[in-house]
């Protein structure tokens, strides 16, 4: 019985893992447009942006398994979450087209190896005749993650797009005020103005209300 509660738990950590692994991979494809708006980028350059990613995940695939041959699927399992949700993170701190080339590259490099130690676990907790089960609630997640990662993405992103337009007339009604008079402007146009009305030789002497006053000594 509490081998069986074990593995209850060990599938279900195998199939929110399997899910999460197709949202962060999938989601930036939904979020694409954006990305290329903020950070002026051709189609060309995404392409690199997501090949980046493919890449290294094929190139540190066969890696990631036989460390967790070495080491035990459950360490590896938690450096592969750890590494993917700081790397989507920083995927929104991607400032310039090499910097997010770099991030993908990496990002794809730390969550490569999650199904080689998902079934190398799964051949520690269950028996032969339920791993065919297993592996087959392992690949539902999986493509439950491709399936909902494009609306959640798109709707996230319209969300944030939509707070942005709002904000940004408030800025500039908020921000007029400063920018059209800032402070001490009128002090300094209005001694710079009375220096340049000042009379000249053979100008007319000005009344008393026309006469602009001396500066004031206050060293007296």
């Amino acid at each position: 019985m509490i081998a069986s509660s074990a593995r209850g738990r060990v599938l279900a950590f195998a199939f929110l893992l399997a899910l999460v692994t197709y949202l962060d991979r999938v989601c930036i494809s939904a979020a694409a447009p954006a990305i290329m708006d903020d950070l002026h980028l051709s189609f060309l350059q995404m392409s690199v942006v997501f090949s980046a990613f493919t890449l290294a995940y094929s190139l540190f695939e066969v890696p990631s398994g036989w460390l967790g041959d070495v080491k035990g699927p459950r360490s590896v399992l938690t450096r592969i979450v750890l590494w993917w949700s700081g790397f989507t993170m920083l995927t929104g701190a991607a400032h310039s087209f090499p910097s997010l080339v770099a991030i993908r590259f990496l990002f794809g490099a730390g969550e490569a190896g999650a199904f080689p130690n998902v079934a190398r676990a799964f051949s520690s907790w269950f028996p032969i005749r339920e791993r065919g089960r297993a592996n087959g609630v392992l690949f539902l997640g999986s493509r439950l993650g491709g399936m909902l990662s494009a609306p959640a993405a798109l709707f996230l992103v319209a969300r944030q797009l939509s707070r942005v337009r709002i904000a940004r007339p408030h800025m500039g009604r908020d921000l007029a005020p400063v920018v059209s008079r800032p402070p001490g402007r009128s002090s300094r146009c209005r001694s710079r103005r009375n220096r340049v009305d000042s009379p000249g030789p053979g100008d007319p002497t000005p009344t008393r209300r026309e006469q602009p006053r001396a500066p004031r000594d206050w060293r007296r």
